[in-house]
């Protein structure tokens, strides 16, 4: 059969059952899934098993398993031009980096997923769109307007080499 195709089909009904918080029934696709991507050397795959693999240990709490995850996924997706799996993979790290105190890092990770959105034309799931506008909201809130902005304007410009190197590297120093 096709288990490319199989791959594929366990990562997407994962993410569904992540937006439901099935935790458990999410992670059992998820490890069928990157077995399955792995045999196959498919690394498409596995840049959309290692972000729903993040996803979940961020919705778990266990950030340090959400940041090999990511890290994982961004090397895979930064390699390939990936578009959509730099996207969430920076989403994704941004999240793990304002869990972690990081708000400032993690506003400009989210600022150049947005401009990477709009360039490439992928816009934020519908069903995921609440959840993303409450995410910005927190940023926003956490930092304040003008430190917000401030973060947003460094994200919007920040070149994409910059970016993944900024997201890929384990914070340290203030946390704000």
């Amino acid at each position: 059969g096709d288990e490319r195709g199989v791959a594929y089909a366990l990562s997407q009904l994962s993410a569904t059952l992540l937006m439901q918080e099935q935790w458990q029934a999410a992670r059992e696709l998820l490890q069928e899934s990157l077995t399955i991507s792995e045999a196959q050397h498919d690394t498409a795959g596995l840049i959309a098993t290692y972000n729903n693999l993040g996803w979940l240990a961020i919705k778990l709490g266990d950030y340090a398993a959400a940041r090999r995850w990511e890290t994982a996924a961004l090397d895979f997706a930064h390699r390939l031009g990936d578009g959509e799996g730099l996207i969430i993979g920076l989403e994704n790290m941004a999240q793990v980096l304002f869990a972690e105190g990081y708000a400032d890092r993690a506003a400009s990770l989210v600022a150049v997923a947005a401009r990477l959105r709009t360039e490439l034309k992928v816009p934020v799931h519908l069903s995921e769109q609440a959840g993303y506008a409450a995410s910005l909201a927190a940023l926003r809130q956490c930092l304040g307007d003008a430190t917000f902005e401030l973060a947003w304007a460094d994200g919007k410009a920040m070149p994409l080499e910059q970016a993944v190197a900024a997201a890929l590297e384990q914070p340290v120093g203030d946390r704000k």
